[in-house]
């Protein structure tokens, strides 16, 4: 099932079609939050989906000519994930978040990551997650 896919994110990839790498981005990890069987994982991955839309696009366009790295990452996480092994596939699973943060946090001007936290905590009081849960709707 996420084998399938990771395939159309490739695809969409090599086409450099935005919309249809975007679709096949939201299927993909949906995919993977619904083996994971935690329900509030998917209403809190929806909530910072949707907050990451714009940053999403840039970062799209941004990768090319060289994209690969896009699809490496997530190839990564499909293959760990169906080899069964939980623990290995939750941490390619926060690999890959630790590498969304990061180029975030690079888009924004810092080089280390913590730094971005501890400033992001200083400003707002809290972490950037603890931010983003007290302001879900």
């Amino acid at each position: 099932m996420i084998e399938f896919k990771l395939k159309h994110l490739s695809a969409a990839t090599r086409k450099r079609d935005y919309p249809a790498f975007r679709a096949a981005d939201e299927e993909l990890h949906s995919g993977i939050i619904a083996l994971a069987d935690v329900p509030e994982l998917l209403s809190a991955w929806r909530s910072i989906w949707c907050a990451q839309s714009a940053f999403h696009r840039r970062a799209f366009d941004e990768c090319f000519p060289d994209a690969r790295f896009l699809g490496d990452e997530h190839e990564h996480l499909v293959e760990t994930i169906t080899l069964g092994d939980p623990v290995a596939a939750e941490d390619a699973a926060r690999s890959h978040v630790e590498a969304v943060w990061f180029r975030i946090a690079r888009r924004v001007g810092y080089r280390d990551v913590s730094r971005f936290g501890q400033h992001f905590k200083r400003r707002f009081g809290s972490t950037p997650v603890e931010y983003r849960i007290a302001t879900q709707p």
